[in-house]
Order: C-alpha cells, then structure tokens, then sequence
C-alpha cells in the first residue's frame, strides 16, 4: 500500500482522469498561461500557438490566441472542442477565428480572476492616417458550438 502515500495516488488519480476524460482520437494538449506576453518575435509566437494547438481536441490549461498576423492562417484552432481554463483572444489582426468546434470552456482558472472568455484589442491602427482608422483586424468570431450554461448563484463565476 506505499505505492498510494504521497504522490502515488495523486498520479494515479492523474492517469485516470486522462483516461476515462478523454476518448480514442482526442488529442490532449498543456494550453498556456502567458497572457499578454509576447514570446520572441510575432513569428515566433504563431510558431509557438501552432505548436501547442494543432489537431489538440482538449486543453488542459487555457487557450490564449495572441499576436496573429493577418496573413497567418489560424486554421488549426478548428480542432479545440474543450478549454480547462480560460480562453483570451487577444492582439490580433487576423480577420477571422475559427473556433467552430469549441463546444465548452471550463473556467477552472479565470483570467485575472474574472473572465472564462476575454476578447480584447484585436485590430491594427493605420498610425500614418490622420484619423488612426483601424485598417484590418477581427472581424469574426466563430463560436458555433459553444454554448452558455449559467451557474447557480452559490457558484458565482
């Protein structure tokens, strides 16, 4: 019965939740806690995001879509069905973010406390006009099948 003491049951624990979580086929991936920060160069960071996520089924911790370009190609988002964490879209001027299979965001861990799902400052300023208009940037979200549950009021979110 040693095997149970200290870490060994947690571990085991561990494995079958992954296990019994998840079924054939579903790729589990780690997710990141980065925020806001921008890892190397824009380049760098899409590298990283493509990495992490591509043909990823479940995120283990949050999902963070920060710093795309316009012309880089987002596609491989389209295969998260399921978010431990939070989810923050976030500094992009991509046009469009194709989360089309995100069906549940869990919210385990909130950003900044607070938010399950955070979309914030996802546009590029056209600083040489006079007006500063927003030139490219965020212009569809597709969420197609999430949906919204509300807590009781004794689990406030």
């Amino acid at each position: 019965m040693s095997f149970f003491s200290g870490g060994g049951a947690a571990l085991l624990l561990l494995l079958l939740g992954r296990c019994c979580c998840t079924s054939p086929g579903r790729r589990v991936c780690q997710g990141m806690s980065n925020q806001l920060t921008l890892l190397g160069t824009r380049e760098n960071h899409y590298d990283n995001m493509v990495r992490m996520y591509s043909n990823c089924s479940v995120v283990m911790e949050n999902l963070e879509v920060t710093y795309a370009l316009e012309h880089q190609d987002l596609s491989f988002l389209q295969s998260i069905q399921e978010v431990s964490g939070y989810v923050l879209i976030a500094m992009n001027e991509a046009a469009t973010v194709p989360l089309v299979n995100l069906r549940l965001i869990r919210g385990q861990n909130l950003y900044e406390g607070q938010f399950a799902l955070l979309v914030m400052s996802n546009y590029n300023r056209n600083l040489s006009s006079a007006t500063l208009n927003y030139t490219s940037g965020l212009r569809q979200l597709q969420l197609s099948s999430l949906t919204v549950k509300r807590f009781p009021e004794e689990m406030s979110v």
